[in-house]
């Protein structure tokens, strides 16, 4: 199970998350059944960021006895095969949209859950792509890519221009968010070279892209000046975006039609409107529409899981079998050594109630010894005696050690 999880190679389609998924929720299933200091397997995983064979593969590895460490490293693949299946959707078809969308939104999740956790998980240092910095860097990267796909499905669905023009310049500010951890110095060199150009060019489109849709907000409303201005800025905004290595095509796109655009406002307000073209610092900010949120990580991540040790009694089961036992334990010679105490009272009452042993004291050697008092003697000595008697009271630690 473990190796068709983690060393197959995947087809970029959310029924290949489906393997993957069994194995981690095995893997969960077994965490909770197995103290961590009996386990004797060791689980090897490479660095996600060094080249190699296998989803990610690499040189640099770490290798632990400890199935949390398992769990977080198949968390981490879970994530990553996400992303990619998310990216390799067609986002011209609703589908195509929706999934990208929700598996953005899970891979997210899962980069935030593993940076939240991973230090009191594996307790020593990790590989680079376990670090905190790093986790914090792809689920900002993953954020703001689920909040690009809100954008295109309201492109898609023909949304009003105000909204997308709002959906985008979110869209701009995660990418912000997403360029600043990626540039942390102690993760900037993980990146492949491509990585933080295409980054910083999609900040720059996105923003160019909210004025674009504000300025076409503008024009429905007889804005023209805005319009301009705001078209201006957007062709600026969009042409530093082109110049990033692994620009989009969008962006050329929105350029041109972007250009057309300004010279039809600016020859419809010079022989129109006449309206003066405001400082664009001065306009009314264009305001922010997040529809994204981090997954959190469901209980099960497979929709046919089966547990192969589901005979096997969870651990919290075993601990609360084993506490309710000590409880009733406890609860049985407490109330043994109750009922030894009250048959103590009630035997040292009657004695005192008899004035003994002070009576037998009195008894002077020339008087006659009543027969009952006689057959009682008679009766100890039979049983034997004195030494009888010293035996069984040796032997109470002994029992009460064998009850408890």
């Amino acid at each position: 199970l473990r190796n068709n999880a983690v060393l197959k190679s995947y087809e970029q389609f959310e029924g290949s998350l489906e393997i993957i998924y069994t194995y981690y929720d095995q893997v969960v299933a077994l965490e909770n059944k197995i103290p961590q200091n009996e386990l004797h397997i060791s689980f090897k995983w490479k660095d996600a960021f060094n080249r190699g064979s296998g989803i990610f593969g690499g040189r640099n590895s770490l290798t632990i006895s400890n199935l949390g460490f398992e769990r977080v490293c198949v968390l981490f693949n879970i994530a990553a095969l996400q992303s990619s299946i998310a990216s390799a959707q067609d986002i011209n078809n609703d589908e195509g949209l929706k999934l990208a969308a929700k598996l953005f939104q899970q891979s997210a999740g899962i980069f935030n859950h593993l940076k939240d956790c991973i230090m009191s998980t594996l307790q020593q240092e990790s590989t680079p792509d376990l670090n905190p910095e790093t986790l914090l860097a792809l689920s900002s990267l993953m954020f703001a890519q689920a909040q690009e796909i809100f954008v295109h499905k309201a492109i898609h669905d023909n949304r009003k221009e105000a909204v997308i023009a709002k959906l985008a310049n979110q869209t701009g500010k995660l990418y912000i968010d997403a360029l600043k951890h990626m540039h942390n110095r102690s993760v900037q060199h993980l990146w492949d070279k491509i990585w933080l150009p295409v980054v910083e060019s999609k900040q720059s489109m996105f923003f160019g892209m909210a004025d674009f849709y504000q300025s076409r907000h503008c024009h429905s409303n007889k804005f023209i000046g805005e319009e301009i201005a705001r078209l201006k800025n957007s062709l600026e905004i969009l042409k530093t975006a082109q110049l990033c290595e692994g620009s989009s095509n969008m962006i050329s796109n929105l350029i041109d039609i972007g250009h057309k655009h300004l010279v039809e406002a600016i020859k419809d307000n010079d022989f129109i409107y006449h309206e003066k073209i405001p400082d664009y610092k001065s306009l009314e900010s264009i305001g922010c529409a997040a529809l994204v949120k981090l997954l959190p990580i469901p209980p099960k991540f497979s929709n046919n899981f089966h547990d192969l040790f589901e005979n096997l009694i969870p651990l919290s089961a075993y601990q609360s079998l084993i506490t309710v036992y000590d409880n009733l334990k406890i609860e049985f010679i407490n109330s043994e050594v109750a009922k030894l105490h009250d048959a103590t009272n009630l035997i040292n009452s009657v004695l005192a109630f008899l004035n003994f042993p002070a009576a037998l004291d009195e008894v002077s050697t020339n008087q006659v010894l009543s027969e009952s008092l006689v057959k009682k003697f008679k009766d100890i000595r039979d049983f034997g005696g004195i030494s009888a008697i010293d035996n069984m009271l040796r032997e109470l630690p002994k029992l009460l050690m064998r009850n408890v």
